[in-house]
């Protein structure tokens, strides 16, 4: 998380689908980092255990393995690069310690539901984020 990052792609006049009884689809090549920092911010400001959410984020390692891992190794090597273990684990691999390390970053900044409200995201629309997801759950 950049010291000026702050989250943008939600607007007043751009609901959540989420909150208005729709699906939401967040993508990106992997799936771990702007995906399952994006993810891990909306569980936690929804009331998600921090357990739950560092689990939900390392789910993603079984994803990752085989192919496409092999193929992103395959464009390390190829920009000349050795693949060092540090250089595998941050390309191919969602350790618990990289989530932990980006919700501290959430946390010192007033928690998650703080770092979404400075993006635009209102109480009521947390209060609805919450509601949605405890019913998604069956809580």
């Amino acid at each position: 998380m950049g010291r000026r990052s702050s989250p943008s792609a939600h607007g007043p006049s751009q609901p959540l689908p989420i909150l208005t009884g729709g699906g939401v689809l967040i993508h990106c090549t992997a799936g771990k980092d702007r995906t399952g920092v994006a993810v891990a911010l909306l569980l936690e400001a929804g009331g998600a255990e921090r357990e739950a959410v560092v689990a939900d984020y390392t789910r993603s390692q079984a994803e990752l393995a085989g192919p496409w891992a092999e193929r992103m190794l395959e464009g390390v090597r190829a920009a000349g690069l050795p693949v060092l273990p540090e250089i595998e684990q941050l390309a191919v691999s969602t350790p618990a310690s990289a989530i932990e390390a980006a919700l501290a970053e959430v946390d010192a900044r007033g928690g998650a539901a703080a770092y979404l409200r400075s993006g635009g995201l209102s109480d009521d629309e947390l209060a609805q984020l919450r509601a949605r997801l405890r019913e998604e759950s069956g809580a």
